[in-house]
């Protein structure tokens, strides 16, 4: 922070490796899982760093992007569903979730494609937006596709807490993927989809790993026994 807090400089370094999207789905189980423990530890890292004193309120950031995901599903009657109706419903009785959060800088789009694994196994990040904001946003931000690699963000989620993570968390954090399936349902482009379907098909994805959002911890998520060399599923 430079010139009385009006300007910020950020200083990058060349990350030498693959990304682990290209990687991921030739990678063992074990391997996967112990990749996604040391995403976790960095991205924890990376969470450390608070936000400025006069960064805007959390609480009110987030609030601006759920009314206007809420008001454009309302107004836009072609993308009125059952699944749609749910979330909806889920977001509005369970605000309060969310709305005493403390912020920190966040990397923005932590996801495989920007996770590099160097030629010494160790793993770096790149594409910063530069933000602050709640750190487990950052956490839920991981990708659209948790259940295709259920062993890597697993480890994600574990390596970040270096144990197993808290109700809280899992409150949160399902919260938000439920504002992720409102985002997929309404804006399939912005989202990555090629279609209004596939956007669905996320929605329908979330209902099932959350039983219907009653189970805050997914279906998908295990976790590594090194005593037994075997998956814990919860």
């Amino acid at each position: 922070m430079c010139g009385d807090d009006k300007t910020i400089y950020q200083l990058l370094t060349w990350v030498d490796g693959e990304d682990a999207e290209s990687v991921l789905p030739e990678m063992p189980e074990m391997e996967q899982y112990h990749l996604g423990l040391k995403s976790g530890r960095l991205l924890n890292k990376i969470h450390s760093i608070p936000a400025p004193e006069n960064f805007e309120n959390w609480d009110s950031a987030f609030n601006r992007m759920l009314q206007g995901e809420l008001e454009n599903y309302r107004s836009t009657t072609e993308l009125h569903c059952d699944e749609g109706d749910r979330i909806v419903t889920f977001l509005k009785e369970n605000r309060d979730i969310v709305s005493v959060r403390s912020p920190s800088l966040l990397h923005g789009d932590y996801n495989p494609a920007n996770i590099i694994i160097m030629p010494n196994g160790e793993v770096g990040t790149i594409d910063f937006s530069l933000s602050y904001g709640d750190p487990y946003w950052d956490i839920f931000t991981s990708g659209w596709k948790p259940n295709l690699f259920p062993y890597f963000y697993s480890g994600q989620i574990r390596g970040y807490f270096n144990n197993e993570p808290t109700i809280e968390f899992w409150n949160v954090y399902s919260y938000y993927f439920a504002f992720g399936a409102l985002i997929a349902l309404q804006g399939p482009a912005w989202a990555g989809f090629d279609n209004l379907e596939e956007g669905k098909n996320v929605v329908r994805n979330i209902l099932t790993w959350s039983n219907n959002l009653k189970n805050p911890v997914p279906k998908w998520y295990c976790n590594y026994n090194e005593e037994r060399h075997c998956y814990d599923s919860i």
